[in-house]
């Protein structure tokens, strides 16, 4: 889950959080949901809708039909392009709740401790559940829903295909940076933040973001999902989509992550941590010698040099033609005169 930083835009700031939703078809106005739960006084409500697809449920109340229909319509496409990549297929039917309010979101969550009211998605691998903060009930920002739905199909996508195995552990990194990746959550932002912690040294081992992200500031914790980022695209550049796709396999099949590594790639992670640093020092640290005040002075000056210079170069041109044309008209002039 992702707290509110003031430098980074709000739908990146919720990143962690959305989750999943399908299309399918809207249900009219009679199909209540009426489905006894732990949650049964709130959810058995006659206020609650359904929508139906082929591999979600959409729960929702009417005045956010839109919004459920705008789920309806990405989620299966969005569902087939992520198992697709990763190679997981959940059998299983996925159930969104859309709530109203923060509220309503609070109380959905099915554990005793609440999580804050600054996140707008929730996923429950081990329920199938996922849930979803209505755009209506966010004060302020713009929430990229289709980016935040992708995100959190793929905690889900991952969490639901072994849940029925033994326990197996996939790092909190691996999760959170195909999780980005498969939504395209990398902008500038990200790229400058990654900048800065290249230079300043501020880069957080990846033995430290194994079992959770840093809670003591909304800084480390946006450098954690940078890095993770970063650290999957790597992957995916450097060894290919199958490589990514067969490291995901092992860790469902219980392989410790060095392990996986080892087997797909032929290195540990601290052997991959290694040459993903040499890859970032040669596509961050130029860009402060691009960026910084003495290089802009000198790129600047270099322009009005060659400026000048073409100018220079355009006037002499200018003269020797004048004087052709003068030493022509004087030819002329004396010739007439003889």
């Amino acid at each position: 889950m992702k707290m509110i930083n003031i430098y980074i835009p709000l739908s990146l700031i919720f990143l962690f959080l959305l989750t999943i939703i399908t299309p399918g078809t809207i249900s009219p106005a009679t199909t209540k949901f009426n489905q006894q739960s732990p949650l049964s006084l709130l959810l058995t409500s006659p206020d609650w809708f359904s929508v139906k697809t082929r591999h979600f449920v959409i729960r929702y109340t009417e005045k956010d039909t839109y919004f459920a229909q705008e789920l309806k319509n990405l989620a299966e496409k969005c569902f087939d392009n992520v198992t697709n990549h990763i190679g997981l297929y959940p059998t299983k039917k996925i159930t969104i709740y859309i709530a109203a309010s923060k509220e309503t979101f609070l109380k959905l969550q099915p554990s005793p401790s609440k999580i804050s009211a600054q996140v707008v998605g929730l996923a429950y691998p081990n329920l199938h559940r996922i849930l979803l903060l209505s755009p209506r009930a966010i004060s302020s920002g713009h929430i990229q829903l289709k980016k935040i739905f992708i995100h959190e199909l793929t905690h889900i996508v991952l969490g639901a295909t072994y849940q029925n195995k033994s326990p197996v552990h996939i790092p909190k990194w691996f999760n959170e940076g195909l999780s980005m990746y498969e939504a395209k959550q990398w902008n500038w932002q990200y790229r400058m933040l990654m900048t800065r912690i290249c230079l300043k040294g501020d880069i957080i081992s990846f033995r430290e973001l194994e079992h959770s992200f840093p809670v003591d500031s909304i800084h480390h914790i946006n450098i954690a999902y940078a890095q993770s980022f970063s650290l999957i695209s790597f992957i995916l550049n450097k060894y290919g989509q199958d490589s990514l796709r067969d490291i995901t396999r092992a860790l469902i099949q219980g392989d410790k992550i060095d392990k996986a590594l080892n087997k797909v790639i032929g290195l540990d992670l601290y052997g991959l941590e290694i040459i993903w640093k040499k890859h970032l020092r040669l596509i961050y640290t130029w860009v402060p010698v691009l960026t910084s005040s003495l290089s802009l002075w000198f790129v600047i000056s270099l322009i009005f040099l060659l400026v000048y210079y073409q100018k220079k170069r355009t006037s002499k041109a200018k003269l020797y033609a004048w004087e052709e044309e003068e030493i022509e008209e004087w030819l002329k002039k004396e010739l007439n005169d003889l």
